[in-house]
């Protein structure tokens, strides 16, 4: 489950941590993670996430700028997606680590050497000459300390450094120059070796995100309910009427409506349960009410979404 925290404090309680959040923060948890009140929290279920995520708790401080594109993913978990976006996936895609520093002596001065420099090339026999030992002792070190032979530990710590790299801003083809790749496709081929996603997947961490896609979802309701525009237009399309949102507006849905909904981009709907709409007048009001039950996800059921569109 992922859970943005809109404004203000809270404490999130997880099976395998506790986090103290604050507003533009991204906390990755699992199932039968809850939080304290004091904040607007919007939570998100978009069931089994992604191997490459990580199963451990984490907080990922976003700031302002993600706001609305979190409150967007919001909204769209609460027409029943469960999806994640391409651009949030990688956002919370787990951080790329070194790889296990092997500890017996001859190993441990490789590996040293090549984290103060990780473009040096220098072939592991000439790494044994120098220690006077066998290579085959360095290989056996790494393979029973860290898990890997030493050539992809060496390319596991450029990937490592590369990502580094590129979460800074630089180019796929800088960072493999810098770390020792001989060419950006041998970075490619190594970091999805190693990550289990390519370098262009990558999205730092506090980065300026894309605008809101546009959506058009295919959805039923499970409860009353009322869809309020909280930025930009869109288009409710059911068995009887067709009828345009702007900014602002509301548009009520009774219990068992199926529709297509069409989400301009650079727009935000949110479906709002009926019940609990009353005094709803501004986005912080809103999220409010359509988080109003702690642990329930959604408030339709989506039947089809069609791809998303800038």
């Amino acid at each position: 489950m992922l859970l943005w925290c809109y404004e203000g404090t809270a404490t999130v309680n997880a099976p395998d941590r506790v986090l103290s959040v604050m507003e533009g923060d991204l906390v990755i948890a699992p199932q039968g993670a809850f939080y304290t009140a004091g904040a607007t929290i919007c939570e998100m279920d978009f069931g089994r996430l992604p191997a490459t995520v990580g199963t451990t708790t984490r907080r990922i401080h976003l700031g302002a700028r993600w706001s609305e594109r979190m409150v967007a993913e919001f909204a769209r978990n609460k027409f029943g997606v469960r999806r994640l976006s391409d651009e949030v996936r990688a956002l919370i895609d787990a951080p790329v680590t070194a790889p296990i520093m092997p500890k017996s002596e001859a190993a441990h001065h490789v590996s040293q050497r090549l984290v103060e420099h990780p473009s040096d090339q220098t072939p592991l026999l000439d790494f044994a000459a120098e220690l006077g030992v066998s290579s085959r002792t360095i290989q056996r070190q790494f393979q029973s300390e860290t898990g890997l032979v030493f050539s992809e530990w060496r390319a596991g710590l450029r990937v490592f450094v590369a990502a580094s790299l590129i979460g800074s801003g630089m180019t796929s083809t800088e960072a493999a120059a810098i770390v020792g790749f001989g060419a950006t496709s041998s970075l490619t081929r190594a970091f999805k070796r190693h990550t289990g996603r390519t370098p262009g997947a990558k999205v730092r961490a506090g980065g300026v995100p894309s605008g809101i896609p546009g959506m058009t979802v295919y959805a039923r309701t499970d409860v009353d309910q009322v869809l309020w525009m909280a930025k930009g237009t869109a288009t409710v399309t059911t068995d009887g009427f067709c009828r345009f949102v702007g900014r602002g507006e509301t548009i009520t849905l009774p219990s068992g409506t199926a529709m297509r909904v069409d989400v301009a981009a650079g727009s935000i709907a949110i479906p709002i349960p009926l019940a609990e709409c009353e005094g709803v007048n501004d986005t912080m009001s809103a999220l409010r009410a359509s988080s109003r039950v702690p642990g329930t996800f959604s408030v339709m059921t989506a039947l089809e979404e069609c791809n998303s569109t800038n």
